[in-house]
């Protein structure tokens, strides 16, 4: 189990490749997936908070990881594939 210190690490370095990589409309396409795939109404305003409340309801560190890797692929995949 990884604590709260740890994951607000990781979800800062999400929130800088977010804010890094998504320009306009990607970045409401990137949340409205976020939203779907946490099931949770995740905007920017409220992305932090948000996220580490979700990841701290996951209790296996392999499911952690993966959720991390799986926003993060979708952050690179969205920036890619969509227009600005």
């Amino acid at each position: 189990m990884m604590s709260a210190s740890d994951i607000a690490i990781l979800v800062n370095l999400l929130d800088g490749w977010q804010n890094l990589f998504l320009k306009g409309n990607q970045r409401g396409m990137f949340f409205i997936w976020l939203s779907d795939h946490a099931k949770m109404e995740i905007h920017a305003e409220t992305f932090k908070e948000k996220l580490s409340e979700w990841l701290l309801g996951t209790t296996d560190a392999k499911a952690l990881y993966a959720e991390i890797f799986t926003i993060h692929a979708e952050i690179l995949w969205v920036s890619h594939r969509t227009k600005p």
